[in-house]
């Protein structure tokens, strides 16, 4: 089995893509935001109660949630690297399962 160490810049790597992934998420919330109002705006094609009762449930329901649910995602995910990268990079020595397999010098035992 290949040797695997989380290098700091893994970490890093992965919050600038979920700082992208947010950047991008925003992109398509404003995009969707502006289709919406367009589509019930008064004089739109879309008209009447339907149309009222459509801009309610995105007012109302979809948006409160893709305003606070995606950046919520995020921010955890941003707090959880962080945490990954302080405690485990910054306080773990890399060679510390290679030293407590040959602590002693004791021979290791294989699988069969």
């Amino acid at each position: 089995m290949p040797n695997s160490i989380l290098k700091a810049e893994d970490i890093q790597k992965a919050i600038a893509a979920t700082t992208n992934y947010q950047a991008a998420c925003d992109e398509i919330y404003k995009n969707l935001t502006q289709c919406i109002t367009d589509l019930t705006n008064p004089g739109a094609n879309f008209n009447g109660d339907s149309s009222v009762g459509f801009n309610a449930l995105f007012e109302e329901s979809i948006k409160p949630r893709l305003d606070t649910e995606l950046k919520t995602l995020t921010d955890g995910l941003k707090k959880m690297l962080g945490d990954i990268e302080k405690t485990l990079l910054e306080q773990v020595d890399p060679d510390l399962g290679t030293s407590n397999r040959n602590a002693g010098g004791l021979p290791i035992a294989t699988k069969a």
